[in-house]
């Protein structure tokens, strides 16, 4: 009764089936429910001599009694079926079951004159229950001991009770019932069995005090795993927002350079024309008809790159159509062919959009730069109270042993996160990519993309 001590995993060779695992939980319980409640039917109907019933033929005492008996094996059957390898769910069960025996055992047994001394000696059997309860008291909740340090108290209980029973059973006066056992040595044996059961009994209560120290400890230790793991979850936090001030620099110095690069040149160039325009006025007609139709198309020029920008920006076809439309215009224009499709998608806030929407770009960047794929999909989906989105390419994929992310894929996990969601990349080499996402929802579609923001959960 001693299993490995450091919380580990067991392993699967170890491990009951679950549908096994469930018909024995299901036999205890039922075995359990039959023995006990057969036994307090039987003494209601045909009730105990008052010396011996103890109150045993009384309907809210037996009905009680049954209630705790079954509570144990109900939540022991439960924990079986869910946690088969967990030690914790066979013991309380077991617990369960030897009082119901007790209970069904012993009641029957009392009737007869012949058998009434095994009656009393079935008291052993509560006593088992309580000794069992000290492993669970040791156990909890892994299954496994706190440390290496609290196995003798394991072995100390298991002791007690085998001490226990062997001196209730040879003894001359069972200590569990105050009457002679039906099995009991003579002068001077019987006293060593005396002795012994009275050391049985104190070795089991002092490994239950041992063992409810061992519930504190564990308190204590997961206290500072919790810490542990509050410390990690600070410094991902703290590394994320590093990463999104990076970008968000990034992303200031891209917009300038573009702005640069870009629109201003051709403002520029257009005020020269309009310069030289003005000097024409009057001298030249021909001349003039040209510039102006070179001015009208570099006005042009210049406004589809400010929308161009502004695109990257915050998309207006995002604001005023919703991110499906959005991301069916910008598959037509991606170098790979796309399809775009969506299941119950409507409208959100705009944060929510937004952050599915550059999710869902960056993933197509990725695809027409690295992937060299001849096809990508896009799907949209509510699932539960999430917004999901997945970005499949049929390209070379990737290696799924390397660790991290790059910085697009952390860019698109910082996104994801900020709003309580989540990413998942799933790929192998030759074998495509999927990249997948999902944010919380915790109320159906908005009614626009100004409606009232949402509150957002874990993914």
């Amino acid at each position: 009764m001693t299993p490995d001590y450091m919380g580990e995993p067991r392993s699967a060779g170890r491990t009951m089936k679950s549908r096994t695992a469930f018909w024995c939980a299901l036999s205890i319980w039922v075995l359990t429910l039959a023995v006990a409640g057969g036994a307090l039917i039987f003494n209601h109907l045909y009730p105990l001599p008052p010396a011996l019933a103890a109150g045993a033929g009384n309907v809210a005492n037996g009905l009680a009694a049954l209630m705790f008996i079954e509570g144990f094996t109900i939540v022991g059957a439960l924990l079986i079926w869910k946690r088969s390898a967990n030690p914790i769910g066979w013991l309380i069960s077991a617990t369960g079951a030897s009082y119901g025996l007790a209970l069904g055992g012993g009641s029957l047994l009392l009737r007869f004159p012949q058998t009434r001394a095994w009656g009393h000696w079935f008291g052993l059997m509560f006593f088992l229950g309580l000794g069992l309860t000290v492993f669970v008291l040791l156990l909890f909740p892994t299954g496994s001991l706190p440390s290496g340090r609290w196995r003798p108290v394991a072995w100390a209980a298991g002791a007690g009770i085998v001490a226990w029973a062997l001196g209730n059973t040879f003894a001359p006066v069972s200590l569990s019932s105050g009457t002679p056992s039906p099995i009991r040595a003579a002068w001077p044996a019987g006293r060593i069995f005396d002795v012994l059961a009275g050391a049985g009994l104190a070795l089991v209560a002092a490994a239950g005090l041992a063992a409810v120290v061992s519930l504190v400890f564990r308190y204590r230790q997961a206290r500072t795993v919790e810490r542990e793991q509050l410390l990690a979850r600070l410094e991902e936090i703290r590394a994320s927002r590093q990463r999104l001030v990076a970008a968000q620099d990034a992303e200031r110095r891209r917009i300038e350079r573009n702005i640069h690069d870009g629109a201003q040149q051709q403002l520029v160039a257009l005020a020269i024309k309009l310069s030289i325009t003005e000097s024409m006025i009057g001298t030249d007609t021909e001349g003039e008809r040209e510039l102006l139709a070179e001015l009208r198309e570099d006005a042009a020029g210049a406004v589809e790159e400010l929308r161009d920008l502004a695109r990257g920006i915050y998309p207006p076809l995002l604001a005023g159509e919703g991110l499906v439309t959005a991301l069916q215009a910008q598959a037509r224009k991606a170098p790979v062919p796309t399809s775009v499709t969506a299941d119950g998608v409507g409208r959100y806030p705009q944060d929510v959009e937004a952050a599915v929407y550059f999710c869902v770009l960056e993933a197509l960047q990725n695809v027409a730069k690295y992937a060299g794929a001849t096809r990508a999909e896009v799907r949209l989906a509510i699932s539960g109270h999430d917004l999901t989105f997945e970005v499949t390419d049929d390209g070379a994929g990737i290696d799924p042993g390397r660790e991290g992310y790059g910085t697009g894929l952390q860019g698109m996990a910082d996104r994801l996160h900020a709003h309580g969601g989540s990413l998942a990349v799933r790929s192998s080499p030759g074998r495509g990519t999927t990249v997948a996402g999902r944010i919380g929802l915790t109320a159906g579609p908005a009614g626009n993309a100004g409606a009232l923001p949402l509150t957002s959960r874990m993914g």
